[in-house]
C-alpha cells in the first residue's frame, strides 16, 4: 500500500491486525501504528489486543491494551479470557475484579460470577469477601450462591 501511496488508516489496520498470521507480523504492524499516530485509536487497539491474545503474547497483550484510552467491559472479558488461558489465575483475578466494579446495577448473576471466578481460582479468602459484601448488600443468595458456597465448605 505504502509502495503505491496510499497511507493506512483506522479502516486498514483493524483487517490487517485480524489477517496476521504470526507475532512478527503484529509486531511490525504494532510499530507501524506508533509511526502514523494511531496507537490510541479504541478499535485498531482492541484489534491488537486481540490478536496478541490470539497468540499468546500476554506482556504484548498488556501493553497494547495499557495504551488504550477507553477500555469497555468486552475488551476487559477478552484479557481476562486471554489470563484464564494461559493459567495466570491472580491476573484474572484482578481483571474480573475491576470489570464487576465498574458494573452498575450488580445483580444476583454478577455477583454469581465474580464469587465463582474468585473460588474456581482458589482465592478462597476473597470469596469470603465477596460473600460479606453480597450480606453487606443485601443481596438475595440464590442456589447458585449456595452451591458456591458448599463446594468451598467441602475443600
Amino acid at each position: 500500500m505504502q509502495n503505491e501511496g496510499v497511507i493506512p488508516g483506522k479502516f486498514t489496520f483493524p483487517c490487517a491486525i485480524k489477517a496476521c498470521l504470526d507475532a512478527l507480523e503484529i509486531k511490525k504492524i504494532h510499530g507501524l501504528l506508533f509511526k502514523f499516530g494511531l496507537e490510541l485509536d479504541v478499535f485498531i487497539g482492541s484489534a491488537l489486543v486481540n490478536c496478541y491474545l490470539k497468540f499468546g503474547l500476554m506482556e504484548h497483550t498488556q501493553v497494547a491494551f495499557e495504551e488504550l484510552p477507553i477500555r469497555d467491559v468486552v475488551i476487559w472479558d477478552d484479557m481476562v479470557n486471554g489470563y484464564a488461558q494461559i493459567g495466570q489465575f491472580e491476573m484474572c483475578i484482578e481483571d474480573a475484579l475491576e470489570i464487576f466494579e465498574m458494573m452498575r446495577g450488580k445483580d444476583i448473576f454478577s455477583w454469581n460470577s465474580i464469587v465463582s471466578v474468585h473460588e474456581e481460582c482458589g482465592d478462597h479468602d476473597g470469596t469470603l469477601r465477596l460473600l460479606d459484601r453480597m450480606v453487606g448488600a443485601r443481596i438475595q443468595l440464590d442456589l447458585v450462591t449456595i452451591t458456591i458456597i458448599l463446594q468451598f465448605a467441602l475443600i
